[in-house]
């Protein structure tokens, strides 16, 4: 009896250690429900832990698929991004030459005129109202005169409908002399890359979008910020372009030079001065002369004002050297002292003496 009891307990010990390890393997509530009836009494806990098994394994398979479809389903979002850009592509190339031909072509139109006409005034007011008439509009306007001509130079934008028309209606203003110019420019290869970097920016935009709504970092989601915004910059930027291309497609140029000479066109002569007007002009010229020297005499004293300051200083030296040597001069010597005393009665010509003795003799007889 010990033998078989042992035996038992054995084969009892096993079977609850197979149910544990199956109930880890369904999942975490089975096996709780396991290690819970293992807790209780021999064979009869481990044939309720293995109904505990059989009922919960449906349950986890159910979660298992809804987890699966989940993930199927963001990998099939995020896969659905691309695959709108390849359809995209696959749907250009299938599109063939046919309907690459079928684009239309962007022209832009620039005309030039140079004429040379007999009334400026009035050639010039015909071209700005043949101009509003068709729906065009004025750019830009230089004018210039002298005595030898007078001109202007237009830049008109006007419709491309109506362009080849309104160039016939300008020609047919009166005229000397004129050269025309006609020039066109092909931009539709460039339009066109524009409208598929366009695109292709716009698809990037979606993508950076939906990465931000699905990050959970904050600085994947500054990342992802960052990169959109140079997206849209450059999204802008090729909009603009594309626009700067519509309008010169619309609107063509024409640029428009008039003139009118002095013998074509009899321009305003100058009236000459009166007596009285030209006596004011040779006045005030005259005036201006003054002033001028004038200034320029206070311009030159005042640059050579130190000069003459040294000058002065330097005469006035001199002239007291100078006469400091003069008193000096008139000074006797006193070395020579006879010599410079003078003599009692000096002795007197002859003739000064026979003069004295008549006037001495004329005294005595009176």
């Amino acid at each position: 009896m010990t033998k078989r009891g042992l035996r038992n307990g054995l084969r009892a010990g096993l079977l609850m250690l197979v149910l544990a390890l199956g109930g880890c393997g369904s999942g975490n509530d089975a096996d709780t429900r396991s290690h819970s009836a293992a807790s209780g009494d021999g064979a009869g806990g481990g044939v309720n832990n293995q109904a505990a098994v059989t009922e919960a394994a449906p349950e986890a398979k159910a979660a298992s698929a809804e987890v699966g479809n989940s993930a199927s389903k963001m990998d099939v979002d995020e896969a659905g991004l691309g695959a709108e850009g390849g359809n995209t592509g696959a749907q250009e190339m299938a599109a063939g030459p046919g309907e690459a031909d079928a684009i239309s072509k962007k022209l832009v139109y620039h005309a030039s005129f140079e004429m040379e006409v007999e009334d400026y005034e009035s050639a010039s007011s015909k071209v700005e109202d043949t101009v509003r008439a068709a729906g065009g509009y004025i750019v830009q306007f230089t004018e210039s005169a002298s005595e030898e001509a007078r001109g202007g130079t237009f830049t008109f934008k006007v419709p491309a409908q109506g362009f080849s028309s309104l160039l016939a209606k300008l020609e047919k203003i009166p005229h000397a002399s004129m050269e025309r110019s006609l020039k066109g420019f092909d931009v539709t290869e460039e339009y066109v890359d524009l409208e598929a970097r366009l695109g292709a920016k716009e698809l990037l935009e979606t993508q950076y979008a939906a990465f931000m709504k699905k990050a959970t970092k904050a600085s994947d989601l500054v990342a992802f910020a960052n990169e959109l915004n140079k997206v849209q910059e450059e999204i802008e930027r090729i909009k603009g372009r594309m626009r700067y291309i519509d309008q010169n497609v619309r609107y063509s140029t024409i640029e428009m030079h008039l003139y009118q000479s002095g013998g074509a066109g009899g321009l305003e002569k100058k009236e000459s001065p009166s007596l009285v007007g030209r006596a004011g002009d040779a006045l005030s010229g005259t005036l201006s002369g003054l002033s001028a020297f004038a200034q320029w005499l206070f311009v030159f004293f005042a640059g050579a004002l130190p000069f003459l300051f040294l000058a002065g200083v330097a005469l006035a030296v001199f002239l007291l050297l100078r006469r400091r040597g003069q008193q000096r001069s008139r000074r006797p010597d006193p070395d020579n002292g006879a010599a410079a005393i003078p003599l009692s009665n000096p002795p007197l010509p002859s003739g000064e003496d026979d003069l004295r003795e008549g006037s001495s003799e004329e005294d005595g007889q009176r």
